[in-house]
This record gives structure tokens, sequence and C-alpha cells, in this order.
């Protein structure tokens, strides 16, 4: 009887993942810092006596350095890595894995993490001989918790890598309009939203914007700070603070200070290069989209903290074990390695979960030449003290697609606010009823998988 409970979690949550739309947030970016295990040494796990060869999947292709390094340690393990699409990468990662196909290692993006939370195809990490529970205190609460199971029983995943959402702009065009250009200037000079909205009007005379679609200042910056739903999936988006963010959009839209131009299509790259998008609310990592997109803008632009007073998450990279794999010691080996030695692989715009790695980063923070020589690590370690990560749940992306058409409706129309914001939580909360009810009533029946029963593992 439980083993049909658990078959029919996971096929609800391949459902709910099929017919999830794409997040907007993209790009984990392998690390480089101080590691070591708690209490500072490094870790020594022997090696197999033959060889022995892991399949890891990823959504990212910078890996090269991190195996060459981890072959350092463990010569004898071989380890084969096959990324794939990051829109591609979830359903993929389900299929397999439901099919018994899966590889020994999967690293999945927070944002898509609820989907496996509550299905039975991700090791408990906390059961011998990983015991992973001893790495607790070297990670931030928020952070680690990311990777529990739906009941919070189990750890399914440990983090790599957090990183906020933050505001890239470009310095050059604000000083010709007589606006603060220092980022920490400008940082406190938008917590106002007049201020933010002056920003907007000035530079549109020139034919430049700094809000790129009618959702940025509800779902990119003030929801970067939560998500749809808690893990026992009490509904989040129902505040004041939403309500005034639509207004705010409101009346942004009612003024013509949009854009609507998409930063990840062709025409967004051809905005960028002529600066008509002077400013863009996204992950650390997507400096690089940037730079690729327009080589000849190196100098001009800077980073700083979202507007509106806001800190949001832009999102952390997730490794995981397949249950059903058959080299669960090698491929917790890797695992380990990833997570906490963090001085042998490269970090670029990210900042280590593993605590002991961030203070070394930050003190050999180098100035980044395409923002103008800032030094940017500094500043994404401030926000990453003060922005706060959240686990997702299964229902969370299909319930954001419907979020977002939602908001975009409610500016678009200059609705009632505190009325729209009402009536698109009680539209999510019936239109996912019936598969949060399953979810809540098997949750708190504890018929989740993988949940600790003693501290033993049937590891091969």
């Amino acid at each position: 009887m439980q083993r049909k409970c658990k078959m029919g979690i996971l096929i609800l949550i391949w459902i709910l993942l099929i017919t999830t739309g794409c997040s907007r947030m993209s790009g984990y970016e392998p690390p480089k810092a101080t590691a070591g295990m708690s209490g500072g040494g490094k870790m020594k796990t022997p090696d197999p006596v033959h060889k022995s060869t892991i399949k890891v999947w990823t959504y990212t292709e910078e890996w090269n350095e991190a195996v060459e390094s981890f072959k350092l340690y463990h010569p004898k393990i071989e380890v084969q890595v096959e990324v794939f699409n990051p829109d591609d990468a979830p359903e993929e990662y389900l299929n397999a894995l439901s099919e018994g196909n899966g590889p020994d290692v999967l690293i999945i993006d927070s944002k898509n993490f609820g989907q496996y939370v509550a299905a039975d195809v991700l090791q408990n990490l906390l059961e011998e001989p990983f015991s992973a529970g001893k790495y607790k205190n070297d990670f931030p609460q928020r952070l680690w918790n990311i990777g529990l199971s739906l009941d919070e029983k189990s750890l399914l995943g440990l983090p790599l890598n957090t990183s906020p959402k933050v505001t890239f702009y470009r310095a050059d065009l604000l000083e010709k309009n007589g606006l603060p250009s220092d980022p920490e200037s400008l940082g406190k000079f938008m917590e106002k939203e007049e201020n933010w909205l002056e920003i907007a009007k000035r530079l549109k005379k020139d034919g430049q914007y700094i809000i790129e679609w009618p959702g940025d200042p509800v779902v990119e910056i003030i929801g970067s700070s939560t998500g749809i739903y808690d893990r026992k999936f009490n509904y989040l988006r129902n505040s004041d603070v939403f309500k005034r963010a639509a207004d705010i959009a409101i009346l942004a839209h009612g003024q013509t200070l949009i854009a609507n131009i998409e930063f990840f299509s062709e025409i967004g790259k051809r905005a960028v290069q002529s600066g008509t998008l002077a400013m863009l609310y996204c992950n650390t990592a997507n400096i690089k989209r940037i730079q690729s997109y327009a080589p000849e803008t190196k100098g001009k632009w800077r980073v700083t903290r979202l507007p509106l007073g806001m800190y949001g998450w832009a999102g952390s990279s997730i490794i995981t074990m397949n249950s059903q794999s058959s080299k669960k010691e090698d491929a917790w080996k890797f695992m380990e390695f990833l997570a906490t030695h963090q001085d042998e692989i490269i970090l670029e715009n990210t900042v280590p979960a593993y605590i002991p790695a961030r203070e070394k980063l930050n003190a050999s923070d180098l100035p980044y030449e395409f923002l103008g020589g800032q030094k940017a690590y500094a500043l994404y370690l401030d926000l990453v003290e003060k922005m706060r990560e959240f686990p997702s749940t299964p229902l969370d992306n299909k319930a954001l697609s419907v979020y977002e058409l939602e908001i975009v409706d409610v500016v678009e129309k200059h609705l009632d606010t505190r009325e729209s914001i009402k009536k698109i939580e009680e539209k999510i909360e019936t239109q996912f009823a019936q598969e949060k009810n399953i979810l809540l009533g098997n949750r708190e029946e504890g018929n989740f998988p993988n949940k600790t029963d003693g501290n033993k593992s049937s590891v091969k």
C-alpha cells in the first residue's frame, strides 16, 4: 500500500513537471574557495580497489575542472558527465529516474528541486555511510533546508552554491542623466519607489528602459524573496507587499516606462547592445550573458542590489544521488568533494554554499574588468547574508506560471490590485486544490520516501 502511495506521488509530480513553464533564472557556475570537512580537515576517503565509473547529469557545461580536481584525490573513479539543456533537464531527469535509467549523481536547479522532494527517486543522505548530517553546521540553515524532503525528515541533496538576485546597470547612461551611478549610492537611491521610477522617466527620454516587462516589480523584484507555497502548502503571495508592487508596476505601465523586451531573446541581445535595456534584474551569473551580448560595453556596467529595498534570491544548485544507483559510495565521494573542496574548483559569480569557503574568496576578491573594476564578490557575499533562500514544493513551478500571467494581466489592464491579488490566490488554490490535498495528506501521514528509519542504507 505504501509503495502505491509513492508511485502515485511520483506520477502526480511527473504530470506537474511536464506542464510547468520555464523560469527566467539560469546558470550554475562551479566553485573556487577554501575547503575541508567540518573541523578543518580535508576529506580522505579511500578509493575502491578496482576502477569504477560514475555517471553525473547536470544542466551546465563547466565541469571539466571539477572532474580533473576530483581525479587528483580519487584516480580510480572515472566521472562521466552528461550536460542537458536547462529547460529540458527537469523532465529528462524525472523520466529517467522513474524508469530506473538515471545516472548516479544529478545536479538540480533549486527552482526545480520541489519536483523531487515527494518522489521516491533520491537517496536520503542522512543515512549511513553518507551521514551528511555532520556537515549541517557548515551550511546556512535556510540553504541546508532546501535539500530536505517534503516532510523534512530526509536530506535529499546538498547545496553547492547560492546566488542573490541583483541589478546590473549601465553606469554611463545614469551619469549622463545626472543620476547616481556608484553601486552603493544607486542601491540606496532606488530604495524609494519614486526614485526608481524617476530613473525610468529620465532614461526613457533617450529611448532607454530599466523595466523589461510588466511583471518585473512583482515577479522579479518582490517575488524573488518568497516562493508560492511553504512546505505546509500555505500560500505566500497575498500580502500588502505584493499589492504595492503591483501598484508600482501599474504606475510604470501607465507612463509607458516598460520596454516589453525579453532579455533572453535575439531582440533582448540587440537591446543590450544598443543600450535600450539599461538595467536588468537577474541572477549574478547572467553577467556572462551580458558580456557575450555586448563585449564592446566593457567597463560601462556595474552591479548593485535590487530596487525597492528588496534582497532577493536567484537560486542555487543542489547535488543529489539516485536512490537506485549501484555506485553509491563512489557517488558520495564525488558529491562530498564538490560540496566541500571548493578551493580546487572555479566558482565565478556565485557564492559557495559551504561556509568555510566564503571568507577565503572574499579575501581574494579581484576587480571585475567588465564591471569597470568593481569587486563584485564582496557585494554578492553581503547580499547573501541579507537575503532569504526558501524551499520549493511540487506545485511551485506550475503555480508560478499561472501567477505570472495573471500579474501581467493586472498590470496591463490597470485592475484593482487588492482585489486582484486576492483573486489570483483563489484561482491558484482552486486550480491546484486536488494536487495540494494529495501532497498535504501524504505529508501529514508520513507517506514519503527516503524517511530515515534508523541509520542504515543498502549501499552498493
